[in-house]
């Protein structure tokens, strides 16, 4: 563990467990910031009003993404996201598991969530709304799992979509709510290759 003076809570190498039951609000830097990777999962943690990203993982996390609250990063230094994983999520889960759900990131400079990897598992009942700059829930990967109900609303201050998925979706895309965001409301840039229903 690293004091950076500047995060809240920084790891310089590898985390082997879970981050859970956390507050990571105000600080000057990121709420969480993780150079590596996260064996097991990021659960229930508050990282609210941070001068960039409230979470931040810089490599795989190994486990979920449930039940955190993020809100209004980033609004100071024009660049954060609510939470963000320049890896892949759910590299250890079972297949059909959930891998990001339950989250409220909503407020942020950036994206919501952001994921530059794959998900292994289900994107659900996620809130990402009013999101100043980017899209609502932004996966560059996969998806290996289903995609459904979440709620993406009124992302983006240019061309930016409610929930966007540049891979393919390996299951559906049902009962997501994606209203009022500047560009498309839902964008699968892959292959769905179960069911698309619900509302856009």
């Amino acid at each position: 563990f690293v004091d950076t003076g500047v995060d809240g809570f920084a790891v310089t190498g590898n985390l082997n467990g879970d981050v859970v039951n956390n507050r990571f609000d105000d600080n000057p830097g990121r709420g969480l910031f993780v150079m590596g990777n996260v064996g097991g999962n990021v659960s229930n943690n508050t990282a609210n009003d941070n001068v960039e990203a409230g979470i931040q993982v810089d490599g795989d996390i190994g486990g979920t993404i449930d039940n955190n609250t993020t809100l209004r990063n980033g609004l100071v230094s024009g660049v954060g996201a609510g939470i963000e994983v320049n890896g892949d999520v759910g590299t250890g889960l079972a297949p059909g598991a959930d891998a990001i759900f339950d989250n409220q990131s909503n407020g942020n400079e950036s994206e919501g969530i952001f994921v530059a990897g794959d998900v292994f598992g289900n994107v659900a009942n996620n809130t990402t709304n009013d999101n100043r700059d980017e899209d609502g829930i932004d996966i560059f990967g996969n998806v290996f799992g289903d995609v459904v109900g979440n709620t993406a609303n009124n992302n983006g201050n240019g061309p930016e979509n409610g929930l966007r998925i540049l891979g393919n979706v390996t299951r559906s895309v049902v009962y997501n709510t994606t209203n009022a965001n500047l560009d498309t409301g839902l964008c699968v840039d892959g292959i769905v290759y179960g069911d698309v229903a619900g509302k856009q």
